[in-house]
């Protein structure tokens, strides 16, 4: 891959922006595990949102990706998308299984309502979230990705 091939994160919004791209669609109710080795993406996983924060399967589920993650990582980006109440006692229960793991979590941000949160920061983001409206340079208008999981074939055209 040559230089110009290569996609920058160097920002949350380069996150968010990127996640659709990377998995093909865009998720909803779903946290997303951004799967960093020395400074390259080398996985993204994404997991269904537990149905309650108290779901008996999720610890399992959670460590499961963790052993997982932990076969290519150095570090995760974890994206939630949907409200705080669901994603945050799901983020919470993924980075104790990624810390267990000896992988470091470098940052969880929430994408809800057409704004993302950093759930991590240290209280110097603003209270209401970035707009996921603004785009990086990089990114083209329109995300080549299907509206949800369940309709990834209609984004692709015959060649």
């Amino acid at each position: 891959m040559s230089e110009k091939d290569r996609l920058v994160l160097a920002s949350r919004l380069d996150v968010v922006a990127a996640v659709p791209y990377l998995l093909g669609f865009h998720p909803t109710e779903s946290l997303v595990c951004v799967v960093v080795d020395q400074h390259t993406v080398r996985l993204v996983t994404r997991a269904s949102l537990p149905a309650t924060a108290s779901d008996p399967g999720w610890p399992q589920a959670a460590a499961d990706a963790a052993t997982l993650i932990a076969q290519h990582a150095t570090s995760v980006i974890m994206v939630g998308y949907g409200p705080a109440q669901q994603i945050d006692p799901a983020a919470e229960v993924l980075a104790a299984a990624l810390q267990a793991a000896t992988v470091p979590v470098l940052d969880v941000l929430r994408v809800e309502g057409g704004r993302y949160y950093c759930v991590t920061c240290d209280g110097s983001c603003p209270t209401d979230g970035f707009p996921t409206t603004l785009r990086p340079a990089w990114c083209p208008p329109s995300p080549p990705t299907a509206a949800s999981r369940r309709c990834p074939a209609a984004t692709r055209s015959p060649s």
